[in-house]
Formats: structure tokens, C-alpha cells, sequence
């Protein structure tokens, strides 16, 4: 029933408010709790980009996906900040701008062909920065990574 409550609308919700009703918290018993129990800020955000890559919301601007992606505060803001593209302090405006200016470099330097056979999108570019993330995690140097890219 929630589902239809959102969805079934004449205008598709946009990002943002699918991402903050997926984490949103309420009251219950004399304490608060997420209205989907089993759903964090990580898992709201993948289900956000499936449900745009299926189609049923609108592709985010890529200043409206680095508004999330500061408010997730994980994987690819870290790599954002690893890469020198913000600063560990930056706010949600900073991150979305330097989010935004990564995706229209990337948008300009790809080719076309490059771009069709990664299905490059804002989506794809957060999923990437997470994994440069997780590189480091593991124990890869950044100048590796950087040469692999």
C-alpha cells in the first residue's frame, strides 16, 4: 500500500523524495524507528538508482545525485575527497557541485562509443567512485588505480 501511495501519482516523485521516504523514521511504542526496517541510507540509495535504471523515476541531475551522495557520506564521497575533488570538511553544496564538474569532465573526454558501452550516467559515476573506494580498502594504491582508469 505505501508503494502505491508514492508511485501512483500523475508526476513521478523525484530522487530525493523516494531516497528520504525509504530512510524516513518514525514514531513507534515511545520510540522512533525507519519506516522500512530493513532499509539504511546505502540501500536507499541503490534501490533510488534501480528504480531509475528501470525507468519509473527520472534520472537525477548530477547535482541533485551529489546532494545525496553527501548525505550518504560513504564510498564515492570518500573517493571524491581521496581524489582531491573536496575537502573531508565540504558541504552538501561544495559536494554536489564537485560531483556535478566530475560528471561534465567525464561527459566531454568519453567518447560516445565509450559512453554507450558503460551506460555511463551520474549513477554509474557513484557506483565507480565507491569502487575506487573499495580498491583502497583493499589495498591498492590510488597511482595504481589512477593508471588503470
Amino acid at each position: 500500500m505505501l508503494w502505491n501511495a508514492k508511485f501512483n501519482k500523475p508526476t513521478k516523485p523525484t530522487i530525493t523524495e523516494v531516497y528520504r521516504w525509504l530512510t524516513k523514521h518514525v514514531s513507534e511504542n515511545g520510540g522512533e524507528t525507519t519506516l522500512f526496517r530493513n532499509i539504511g541510507s546505502l540501500s536507499a540509495l541503490l534501490i533510488c538508482g534501480d528504480l531509475i535504471e528501470a525507468d519509473i523515476l527520472s534520472m537525477p541531475t548530477a547535482h541533485e545525485w551529489g546532494g545525496l551522495i553527501y548525505s550518504l557520506g560513504m564510498g564515492a564521497k570518500d573517493a571524491m575527497e581521496m581524489l582531491g575533488l573536496i575537502g573531508k570538511k565540504s558541504s552538501k553544496r561544495e559536494v554536489s557541485k564537485a560531483f556535478a564538474s566530475l560528471d561534465l569532465a567525464l561527459r566531454q573526454e568519453l567518447t560516445e562509443e565509450e559512453k554507450a558501452a558503460m551506460n555511463y550516467n551520474v549513477i554509474m559515476l557513484e557506483h565507480a567512485l565507491c569502487k575506487i573506494k573499495r580498491l583502497t580498502v583493499w589495498g591498492i594504491v590510488m597511482k595504481k588505480i589512477l593508471q588503470e582508469i
